[in-house]
């Protein structure tokens, strides 16, 4: 079973590539972007480990920043929540987390801690971004086994897009002996495979997590345009993990879910704010059996394991040349908006994702966003909290590796 990234060996600077079984596709580069870029990005940098990041109904969400923490930790307490954002979105990581801990609250379920992850996720390409998701995971893993040792209880993950990467790692890099009890990628950078006999998170899932409910939408076009058997780094019978789940129930482990969210998940960024996402979990964690994980593990090392030399596969754009044409008023959009809603209350937190609209002819280049209030920003992901009540028109300016440009709109009501 092919293996989308090469296993890292903790406590040492890592490299990891994406690698696919033979006859499988080419990547690109602007699929990677389209995949990993529209995870959310956002332009600063969250707090150090256990500063308040973010307020929700339920409990305050505080912040672990691995980038700057030098002996980072987790709180030892009864029911522990942490969540871990996608790339490049370390500075909007706690309010998602915020957003997520309202929904589980709304649905009964509040942890005794919040904690937003923020990881170093700002590679400039997207297979930089995929070494540092995996070299958080190795560096995430101890942290959860000393709040286990100290006894924390009840451990809970989840986790958005490359954030999924993040989580799933995790438990492959856990020792024997430490189980965490709840695991929840939504829309997971991933192929299906992954979490199968022979890939490369199976033996963590099966072996270092009491459950693990893998929410995936259909409708989720970044996931399921970069990864499975039709996505740009995908493979033949495969699937994209946070579009479809695995390619084969049956050679997952038995602690592995799929949870299919099509019905209430439009887009890739819509998994944090569905009630059926947040509600789902909440009853899984609410229904869990109450055993404390285990904090007796065996005092012994982690074998190290050699993962085979691969390929890594070109992922630059082929050099074509571009027609010498001039920039054309085209109606053709090359990113649309999609927003994580069209009404809000003063003051909420607005986000807006794009979806890529090239259809593979070419590569966006840049994208300005302008936000109806005076408020202007670039790249994949945008949001806003608007001062006061009315209709803001939110406008996405998009430009394509051949000099195109396009205009997408969409109104927000604010009340």
């Amino acid at each position: 079973m092919p293996s989308d990234r090469t296993r890292f060996d903790r406590g040492t600077e890592r490299a990891a590539s994406e690698t696919r079984a033979s006859g499988g596709r080419g990547e690109s580069r602007r699929s990677f972007l389209q995949l990993l870029g529209t995870g959310l990005v956002a332009a600063a940098g969250a707090g150090a480990s256990g500063s308040v990041a973010a307020q929700s109904s339920g409990p305050e969400v505080t912040t672990l920043d691995l980038r700057v923490t030098d002996d980072p930790s987790l709180p030892a307490v009864d029911e522990l929540f942490v969540f871990a954002h996608g790339w490049n979105s370390a500075s909007s990581g706690p309010d998602l987390t915020a957003t997520v801990v309202d929904g589980l609250a709304a649905a009964g379920y509040e942890p005794d801690a919040a904690v937003a992850l923020v990881y170093q996720a700002d590679a400039s390409g997207p297979s930089g971004a995929i070494d540092q998701s995996a070299a958080a995971a190795a560096e995430f893993a101890p942290v959860v086994e000393d709040a286990i040792d100290a006894g924390a209880g009840s451990v809970r993950l989840a986790a958005h897009s490359l954030g999924g990467r993040v989580v799933l790692g995790t438990l492959s890099e856990l020792g024997p002996g430490y189980v965490v009890d709840t695991v929840a990628p939504m829309g997971a950078a991933a192929n299906g495979s992954t979490v199968t006999e022979g890939g490369q998170w199976y033996d963590g899932v099966a072996e270092n997590a009491r459950e693990v409910r893998n929410y995936h939408s259909r409708n989720d076009q970044v996931i399921g345009d970069g990864f499975g058997s039709g996505g740009t780094n995908g493979n033949p019978g495969d699937t994209a993990l946070g579009a479809e789940g695995v390619p084969n129930p049956s050679a997952a482990p038995d602690t592995y879910t799929d949870v299919d969210v099509t019905d209430s998940v439009s887009g890739h960024g819509g998994y944090m704010s569905s009630p059926a996402v947040t509600g789902d979990l909440a009853e899984a964690i609410i229904q869990d059996d109450g055993e404390d994980t285990p904090t007796d593990t065996p005092d012994t090392e982690t074998p190290d394991t050699e993962t085979p030399d691969t390929e890594t596969p070109d992922i630059e754009t082929p050099d074509t040349e571009t027609p010498d044409t001039e920039t054309p008023p085209s109606g053709d959009l090359i990113a649309s908006i999609d927003p994580g809603t069209t009404s809000a209350g003063t003051g909420e937190l607005v986000q807006f994702w794009i979806t890529d609209e090239t259809g593979g002819s070419s590569w966006i280049t840049d994208l300005q966003w302008e936000l109806g209030d005076g408020t202007s920003a670039s790249g994949w992901y945008a949001d806003n909290r608007y001062g006061s009540a009315g209709t803001y028109t939110v406008t996405l300016t998009a430009t394509d590796s051949a000099g195109n440009t396009s205009t997408d709109e969409v109104t927000v009501q604010i009340s």
